[in-house]
């Protein structure tokens, strides 16, 4: 495969084959590190990314030097792209990857929250508190809670992943109703 990327081409193939080109006439083989057939090329945030055979894909900011990347499969990859700051990946058997390369700056919203009190048979009050947080898939943000609004006096009370493609998530959290304080407040914060 041939792809035009940020001023290049760069090709792919059998046996780790990859030419980079700034014109398409001139070629330049690259020492990709590995042995695999290399299948796709894509451009994001000045890296470029090469997908492959066995769960393949390196990564150079510079088309001379490539780095292979983990992955969580071993799976053969076969096509690569990139949008709004995410690099997506696809393969053999269904195999879809995607990572947020670019850090989405949009903060992670509180859309909704119910809380309720329920007393058991033992007469032991909880209390129950819904959030429903909406943003982007893939971003990762601290849920933090405060009595005050006093800005040391956040505590972060979970590192939480959008994981779901509407990028909403429901999170649940019980506590004795006991130690409710009068008043809390809310945030979220992204994290890296």
């Amino acid at each position: 495969r041939v792809r035009w990327l940020n001023g290049h081409f760069v090709a792919v193939g059998e046996n780790g084959a990859l030419y980079t080109s700034p014109n398409g006439t001139n070629w330049t083989l690259r020492a990709s590190g590995t042995t695999r057939w290399l299948t796709d090329a894509v451009f994001l945030d000045g890296t470029w990314f090469v997908t492959g055979y066995q769960g393949t894909l390196l990564a150079s900011t510079d088309l001379a030097g490539w780095t292979p990347l983990p992955l969580p499969t071993i799976k053969s990859l076969f096509s690569a792209t990139a949008h709004d700051g995410q690099l997506a990946v696809v393969g053999v058997e269904g195999v879809i990857l995607r990572n947020q390369v670019v850090p989405a700056s949009s903060p992670v919203l509180l859309l909704d929250y119910h809380q309720s009190t329920f007393v058991d048979t033992n007469a032991l009050a909880s209390t129950y508190e819904i959030f429903l947080f909406g943003g982007l898939p893939d971003q990762f943000f601290e849920f933090q809670s405060g009595t005050n609004l006093i800005a040391d006096a956040w505590e972060t009370r979970g590192e939480l992943e959008l994981y779901d493609a509407s990028g909403t998530l429901y999170a649940i959290r019980t506590r004795d109703a006991t130690n409710t304080p009068p008043a809390e407040f809310y945030r979220t914060q992204l994290a890296p």
